[in-house]
């Protein structure tokens, strides 16, 4: 019929489009990637061909079970509200349209990499704007609801949403600044060893560090070396650093230590998690009800409830140098 030719037509000018845009990309990345890596490399294809289905060596980098993406980190990357938001939209506001067009496409990339064993959550970067965008149409939607009414039964969306807000903001903005224990380690160590910002000294920055805030954004002093090498095969480069910032593992504690002169200056602490003592906080809500309004703010203003609520730390690394050295 008609109408399939024209869909037909249309679904060959979309491919087309496709493949002139790969074309022009291919055309103008290529030759600036070989020329930042000094030589002839498609990134892109060389990342395809590492992490093959068949040897999947990006396993070697870490795995993470399959529903990660879905219970870890769409809710780190996307409000709780936005979610709230996008299903809203799925399942209400016209469905066919808004599904297929942003959610549908978002959920089938999700769905399809958490087959792979190795995530990491700029893996579902992309997704991320489809996802947004349904929750903003779905908002839209919500609004012209609500306008004009004033029926209370109007408002319990807006009430839903801004208690998930809220509870969001208090659960993982605290827990957010203990995620880049390597970022406070360099910082640390700029602050503990001020007084050689001027001298010539090496920086050893461990994966676990580099992985973690201690980028080149964090580098004060310019007479230092900030080194990564990765998979030190040859102990004695240990003996050229005068610092290094590592994890905590037997070999930083034993070898380094005592083979190579170090000591641990400081120690970083990191994320572990959320404690709520449920059990003293229904004792305190039966001695007053208001105690729970008073729970909230202090989550904010004070630090009231941190024998109630708090997120735990752990240690994550170690600050060491060279004994002769001294710090504040």
């Amino acid at each position: 019929t008609l109408r399939e030719n024209n869909v037909l037509l249309l679904f060959s000018k979309r491919i087309l489009a496709c493949v002139f845009a790969i074309i022009m990309a291919l055309v103008l990345t290529i030759p600036l990637d070989s020329t930042l890596w000094q030589y002839l490399v498609w990134p892109e294809a060389t990342v395809l061909l590492y992490n093959n289905p068949v040897e999947n060596k990006s396993a070697n980098w870490g795995t993470s079970p399959r529903h990660w993406y879905w219970c870890s980190a769409l809710p780190r990357a996307l409000n709780p509200s936005t979610m709230l938001l996008t299903l809203f939209g799925a399942f209400f506001y016209e469905p066919n349209r808004l599904g297929y067009s942003f959610i549908l496409p978002a959920f089938l990339s999700i769905f399809l990499l958490s087959f792979l064993p190795h995530k990491e959550l700029r893996f579902i970067f992309p997704t991320l704007p489809l996802l947004t965008t349904a929750a903003a149409v779905a908002a839209t939607r919500l609004d012209n609801k609500v306008q004009g009414s004033l029926s209370k039964k109007k408002f319990i969306p807006y009430i839903t949403l801004a208690i998930t807000a809220s509870a969001t903001i208090i659960l993982f903005y605290p827990a957010a600044q203990l995620n880049y224990p390597g970022g406070v380690a360099l910082f640390q160590v700029h602050e503990l060893f001020r007084q050689y910002r001027n001298e010539v000294k090496i920086l050893h920055i461990d994966v676990a560090a580099a992985t973690t805030g201690a980028s080149r954004f964090g580098q004060q002093f310019s007479s230092w070396t900030y080194d990564k090498t990765e998979n030190i095969d040859d102990p004695s480069l240990y003996f050229s650093y005068d610092f290094r910032i590592a994890p905590i593992e037997p070999r930083d504690q034993a070898d380094l230590l005592s083979r190579y002169n170090l000591t641990i200056v400081d120690t970083i602490h990191g994320y572990d998690g959320i404690h709520l003592d449920l059990f003293s906080l229904r004792s305190q809500l039966k001695e007053s009800p208001l105690y729970f309004f008073r729970f909230i703010f202090s989550l904010f203003f004070s630090n009231h409830s941190q024998s109630l609520f708090q997120h735990k730390t752990k240690p994550e690394l170690v600050i060491l140098a060279k004994e002769n050295f001294s710090w504040r």
